[in-house]
């Protein structure tokens, strides 16, 4: 059903004939407000009024970032290592004595032998 629904909304797109979309900027540095695609012909619309009709070929850049979009968080650079004995303890620093330790940098966790 999905399928089928998917097949008649390509339908009629193509039968309609036209669709826009919204740009920020042309390689010109003109704002461009719409471009319109009719089957085979593009035509870029500028916030100015101006258009060029049956463009072959443009190059769209971005002047700010889309609304709405955040930038993602990066991870710090630096990591902090955590020692812990294996009951759990904390240790204030990397242990001296022989066993078997938790190391604990950034997100990962790994025993340690110690000999």
């Amino acid at each position: 059903m999905k399928n089928k629904l998917l097949w008649m909304g390509a339908t009629i797109f193509m039968l309609c004939g036209t669709v826009s979309v919204q740009a920020q900027t042309q390689e010109t540095e003109k704002t461009v407000k719409r471009i319109v695609f009719d089957r085979e012909r593009v035509t870029l619309i500028y916030a100015d009024g101006t258009a060029d009709e049956n463009v072959d070929q443009t190059i769209i850049k971005r002047k700010t970032s889309p609304t709405g979009i955040k930038t993602p968080k990066t991870k710090t650079t630096t990591t902090k290592t955590v020692w812990y004995t294996m009951d759990g303890r904390r240790l204030q620093r990397e242990p001296k004595d022989k066993g078997v330790y938790l190391k604990k940098e950034g997100d990962k966790i790994r025993k340690t032998v110690k000999k």
